[in-house]
Order: C-alpha cells, then structure tokens, then sequence
C-alpha cells in the first residue's frame, strides 16, 4: 500500500479542462515515492486512487 505522503514531483498527462472538474482523462506518468522514481506497477496503483489524481489535477491548476 502506497503511503500518499511520501508522494512527491507529480506529473501529470491527460489533463483536458474542458473536462472539469471530473478530470477523468487525467493520469500520473511521473511521480517519485521517498524521493525514487516509482516504478510502472507503482504508479498504476497510484492511477487507480481517482480521488488522489484528482486532488493532483487541482493541486497542478489552482
């Protein structure tokens, strides 16, 4: 289980706003957990958490 708090330098892809404010496109290509580069499986379970995506999507624009 990834520990949302150690999540940092977030990049995002599919960000579409005219799909706000669901942002359901949207995903994390990037991110780093404890300052190391996660790895594929490591962000799609990252992917799968919409709530946390989107807060990301909001954190990125607002």
């Amino acid at each position: 289980m990834i520990n949302l708090y150690l999540v940092g330098n977030v990049e995002l892809g599919g960000v579409d706003l005219e799909d706000y404010p669901d942002f359901v496109d949207a995903y994390i290509e990037y991110a780093e957990y404890d300052e190391v580069e996660m790895t594929v499986d490591q962000l799609a379970e990252l992917n799968d958490n919409s709530e946390f995506v989107q807060d990301c999507v909001f954190e990125h624009l607002f």
